[in-house]
């Protein structure tokens, strides 16, 4: 008896994407009605929508720019601690934090979350700029440390290896950064990386580094041209097509039947997208109702997933395990500040 393959098209990947969680904001997003005021630093409700989003099989919840960073971080954390298998997503430009500082606060999270954490790189009019600030954290992440750095100590401990951790002397034009990365290896070294592809420097850097990308499509036809325009641009810089996940941006609207909202959703699907971000400025609720009410629909037409793939965020997405592939340009400084001649020897970082 032969098996015949399904042709079933794969589930839609469903991120929550919150504007005002922990004092943050973005402007000229309709608000839901009714919508309550979350108070900016009342944690217990936005710990209680990860749970929620994780229940019902979200991918990741992601917290929007503007606000206290030092807030988003501690709710962060609080997340990672109360949930096993959602990513979380923190929104950041260069114009927030050093990139070395940054890099061992991104680090710090991976640790925590088992390897659920995403940097969603913010809007900036400055392309250049951004380009360095990503290549620096990249150089931290993938290149200061290698691989087999870390040996087993006993009892759960660990220890570094002589000439194993590497300082990256990067020397920019906004930033000279001498490292090392002072934080060890994550799970993912380099948190998932979202992009908004809203402008044409956004539209550049997100196929260079992207993985998963934020479009705003006024329509399913606009959002197939708008993926297929990013993909072309990602194989000029030997990326594949399957290396990045388009979301497009859908408000959460309340009040509707689930099986209208499963249609439109099905919509998008055919058009080419990877999955829905569901934005929501001030409060939970909205979020909340639709997990309850629509995700179940959803599961039922083969829309979203019904269970998680174990692993790292990166794996739940793409299937290929927690690390960057072969062809994303920051894999090109794994090795790359190694000691090439006898005799170099790196300084030791101790823990």
């Amino acid at each position: 008896m032969s098996i015949i393959p399904s042709t079933r098209p794969a589930p839609l990947r469903f991120a929550a994407y919150v504007t005002n969680a922990a004092g943050g904001g973005v402007h000229n997003i309709p608000r839901p009605a009714p919508a309550r005021q979350a108070a900016s630093y009342d944690y217990e409700p936005w710990v209680r929508l990860a749970r929620t989003l994780e229940r019902e099989r979200f991918d990741a919840l992601v917290f929007a720019d503007g606000g206290s960073r030092q807030a988003h971080s501690v709710l962060a954390g609080a997340i990672a601690y109360s949930t096993r298998q959602l990513g979380i997503a923190l929104t950041s430009s260069v114009l927030d934090e050093h990139p070395a500082s940054f890099a061992r606060r991104m680090s710090a999270l991976d640790h925590a979350s088992s390897g659920r954490a995403a940097w969603h790189v913010a809007d900036d009019p400055s392309g250049p700029w951004t380009e360095e600030y990503v290549d620096v954290t990249y150089k931290l992440w993938e290149g200061s440390w290698e691989q087999d750095a870390l040996r087993p100590a006993g009892r759960g401990d660990s220890q570094v290896q002589d000439g194993k951790v590497h300082r990256i002397n990067h020397q920019g034009p906004r930033y000279q950064v001498t490292g090392p990365h002072l934080a060890s290896p994550s799970p993912q070294r380099t948190p998932l990386m979202f992009w908004a592809a809203s402008s044409e420097t956004d539209r550049a850097l997100a196929a260079r580094n992207a993985e998963a990308v934020f479009i705003q499509a006024p329509s399913p036809a606009a959002a197939g041209r708008d993926t297929a325009d990013i993909r072309v641009r990602a194989a000029t810089h030997g990326r594949l097509r399957q290396d990045i996940k388009f979301f497009q941006n859908l408000p959460v609207v309340t009040g509707r039947s689930p099986g209208q909202v499963a249609d439109e959703v099905a919509a998008w699907r055919e058009a080419g997208v990877d999955g829905i971000s569901l934005v929501t400025p001030g409060s939970p609720g909205p979020l909340e109702e639709f997990a309850r009410h629509v995700a179940p629909v959803l599961r039922e037409r083969g829309l979203m997933q019904a269970e998680y793939t174990n692993g790292p965020l990166r794996h739940k997405l793409f299937g290929r395990g927690g690390l960057l592939p072969e062809q994303h340009p920051a894999a090109r400084y794994r090795g790359a500040f190694a000691p090439q001649r006898a005799g170099r020897r790196p300084a030791l970082v101790r823990p």
